[in-house]
C-alpha cells in the first residue's frame, strides 16, 4: 500500500508518518553511516546521524561524529516541512574529549528542504533538496519503521 498525507488535516496519513525511522546504513566494509528520525504527535522532530571508522586512524565502529537536530515539523498535502530549532554537534577531529557543541539557535539556512513524502508499508522515503557543496541537489532518503 502506497500513502501519503493528502491534507494537512488528514489525520490517517498523519498517523502513518508518525513514529521512529531509521535509514539503510550505507558506507564501506570501514566506515557506517547511521541515521535515525524521529515524528512526534506533538508535531517536533528528533534527527540523528553518525557516523564510524570515516578517517583512517579509526577502527571500523569507531564513532566518528554525530549531528543531532531538533525542531518541529508540519504537513502540507505530500510535503514534510522541517523547522530545525537545536543542533548538537560533535566530530573525532575536535578531539576525543571535546565537547558536544550545542547551538540553540539551528546555524544552516537548510534542512530536507523542498522535501516531499511517501510511505509504501513500514518504509518512509523522502524526496528533498540537499546543499553538499551549496548548490541545490535532488536527494532521495529511505526509512524504515522501527518499534
Amino acid at each position: 500500500m502506497l500513502a501519503s498525507c493528502s491534507s494537512s488535516t488528514d489525520s490517517s496519513s498523519t498517523r502513518d508518518v508518525l513514529g521512529n525511522w531509521q535509514a539503510d546504513s550505507t558506507g564501506t566494509s570501514q566506515e557506517s553511516y547511521e541515521r535515525h528520525l524521529t515524528l512526534g504527535a506533538d508535531g517536533s522532530f528528533s534527527f540523528l546521524h553518525r557516523s564510524f571508522g570515516v578517517y583512517d586512524n579509526q577502527s571500523a565502529g569507531e564513532l566518528s561524529g554525530f549531528e543531532r537536530v531538533t525542531g518541529s515539523f508540519r504537513i502540507e498535502s505530500d510535503r514534510l516541512i522541517f523547522e530545525p530549532q537545536m543542533l548538537l554537534l560533535w566530530d573525532y577531529t575536535f578531539g576525543r574529549d571535546a565537547p558536544t557543541q550545542v547551538y540553540s539557535d539551528y546555524p544552516y539556512d537548510h534542512f530536507y528542504d523542498d522535501t516531499h513524502f511517501t510511505i509504501d508499508g513500514e518504509t518512509l522515503t523522502l524526496h528533498f533538496t540537499d546543499y553538499p557543496a551549496d548548490e541545490p541537489v535532488s536527494s532521495t532518503q529511505v526509512f524504515q519503521r522501527v518499534q
